[in-house]
Order: C-alpha cells, then structure tokens, then sequence
C-alpha cells in the first residue's frame, strides 16, 4: 500500500512528465546569525523539499530521474552536530555519492528547484508551476496536521480571549496565547504573532509591545500554531 509520502511523489511525477531531464530540488542551509559566532536562524527546509522528502535536512537535495524515481541525499551528521545538537542521522544516501551520480548521467539536462531555484530559468519556473498545482489536493496527513494545527490555535485564542482587559499588556498575551499553542500540540507559531491594542491594532502587522490595553479599547490577535509545516491563520477583535 503506497504511503502519502509515495502518492506525492507520483502525483508530481506524472504533473512533470518527464522523459530525459534530471530535477534536483534542494533542502538549504542553515543561515548564520550575524555576529552570533556559532549561532544560526532555526533551520527550515524549502517547502518544495519538505512536500517530496518529510524531514528537515540542512544541506540535502532530493534527485528525481525518470528513468529511475527518487532518491534523497542527505549528509553525514558530524561528530560536532551530534555532540552540540544532538542530531541524528537522517534517512536517505549519503550526500557524498551524489557527485558520481550526477556524473553517470552527464550530458542531460539538469533543473533545480527548492533552495536552488534559479528565478531566470525558464524551466525551473516551469516545473515549479506544476509542483505548486500538484500540491493543492491535501492528503489525509496532512490534513490531520492541518486540524491539528486548527485544535492547538483554538485554545490559545480561547485562553487570550479571557485575559483581554484594561491593565493586560499585548506582551502578556502573546505568551499566554502561544504558551497555548504548544501545550496542545503546536510545533511552533505559523508567523509572528500579532496582537496590537487601541491604536495598535490599526497595523497591519504589529509587533506586540509592552503597551497596556486600555478600557474600552480594541484589541485585535492574528496568529495561528504549526503542526508539521501546517499552520491555522485566526484574526480576532475584543473589546477591552
């Protein structure tokens, strides 16, 4: 029985309908974070890999041969990575082969996609339009993720709704809301929350303050918790 993992690969395949061409759709790398010596940005993989590969892997690339399907190639954790990150060893071939499998198929053409999209090349665009169309039909899992991601957003609005009065800080609230979140399951938040209270909440996308909510003012909460690389997105107005 095909897993979902397996349905989507073969729904991309055949929107691709490839004959001869090799398309390699890279994860990315971890980005530093400026003057933060060994410190980087929390890493998330390019969605056009997450969708085909269902982990997150700095520095792997997904390969697709028509001739042959899929292959991921993923690197080797280092000694460092597991000592001072703890990470494990992600499924797939070794990274390192990858060269000598791009050289038994020189002389074809090569299309890159996810962290390696290149914007002027036509078809790359192209390929990307069909992924981006394969990938609005929703698979079972991930339409659990996304119900759960709905579950985890509705007790954290359900929790700020009750702190909403003169004297709460918007701080206050998002820690509440997104302390919510992830006690019912949440990964982590979809997208900066928003929470903004009398003239604040005029902005489109305001940055919570510590500016304390007033009588009778409005306050308004955008903001949704993700499951899985699933988020709800919620907008909410109270009055104080």
């Amino acid at each position: 029985m095909l897993t979902d993992l397996a349905r989507r690969r073969e729904r991309v395949a055949a929107a691709w309908d490839l004959t001869d061409e090799i398309v390699l759709i890279g994860a990315g790398d971890p980005v530093p974070i400026p003057g933060g010596a060994d410190q980087t940005y929390p890493f998330l993989a390019h969605a056009e890999y997450f969708y085909l590969a269902e982990h997150e892997s700095p520095g792997s690339v997904l390969a697709f041969d028509p001739r042959e399907g899929w292959i991921d190639f993923v690197p080797q954790t280092t000694l460092a990575e597991r000592i001072w990150e703890g990470r494990g060893d992600a499924p797939g071939t070794p990274r390192e082969s990858l060269p000598a499998w791009l050289e038994a198929r020189r002389g074809r053409t090569l299309v890159k996609l996810g962290a390696h999209f290149a914007s002027d090349d036509m078809r790359a665009l192209q390929l990307r339009e069909l992924l981006l169309h394969a990938r609005r039909p929703k698979d079972a899992s991930e339409l659990a993720r996304m119900r759960l991601a709905c579950a985890a957003s509705i007790a954290g609005f359900a929790a700020a709704r009750s702190l909403v009065h003169p004297g709460m800080s918007e701080r206050r609230l998002q820690i509440e809301l997104e302390a919510e979140f992830f006690r019912h399951g949440g990964d982590r938040t979809g997208y900066g929350t928003i929470v903004g209270a009398g003239s604040n909440s005029a902005v489109l996308h305001f940055s919570p303050s510590d500016r304390v909510i007033r009588p009778g003012e409005v306050v308004l909460i955008d903001a949704g918790a993700e499951v899985g690389r699933y988020t709800a997105d919620i907008t909410r107005t109270y009055r104080a």
